[in-house]
């Protein structure tokens, strides 16, 4: 094989490999993931001052479940979501994935307290406990959304 051709061959080999990353499910959802934060972190600091830090934890968090609900719909699952759905059914999923985002949110917390409980408070470790606590909801989350509220072959069952 000549040099040329075995460059090419890599190449064609790599692109296809970042084109299947880049249109991966899971990548589109830590992207949105991303956003939800922004959004989170947003709303809780315009609020703080007015309502007070738990209300606007609260708030926030609505907020921010409510555009990652909207952006995996459209975004991360829209391969699941082919057919228009009526009011009701996306109103079922949208009180699953905010119930479902709940529970990611407290295991987000446990694993966070956990972490610094076990580490402590010192420097950076507090940003370490977040992440690691964003990874695992992250990864539950991730399940939870793909197999229990965008997956419209068991349309029919309910958490």
């Amino acid at each position: 094989m000549k040099a040329k051709d075995w460059f090419t061959y890599q190449y064609l080999a790599l692109n296809s490999k970042m084109s299947k990353i880049l249109n991966s499910t899971i990548l589109r959802f830590a992207i949105v993931g991303l956003i939800g934060f922004l959004v989170d972190v947003c709303v809780f600091y315009l609020l703080k001052e007015v309502t007070g830090i738990y209300k606007a934890r609260v708030t926030s968090f609505v907020a921010a479940a409510s555009t990652t609900f909207i952006l995996n719909k459209s975004f991360t699952f829209q391969k699941h979501n082919t057919k228009k759905r009526p009011a009701d059914i996306i109103r079922q999923e949208y009180l699953r994935y905010l119930l479902l985002m709940t529970m990611g949110g407290m295991v987000n917390y446990a694993v966070f307290t956990a972490t610094l409980h076990i580490l402590g408070t010192h420097s950076f470790l507090p940003a370490l406990a977040i992440a690691f606590g964003s990874g695992v909801a992250m990864a539950l989350n991730y399940t939870s959304s793909r197999y229990y509220v965008f997956n419209h072959k068991n349309s029919s069952s309910n958490l």
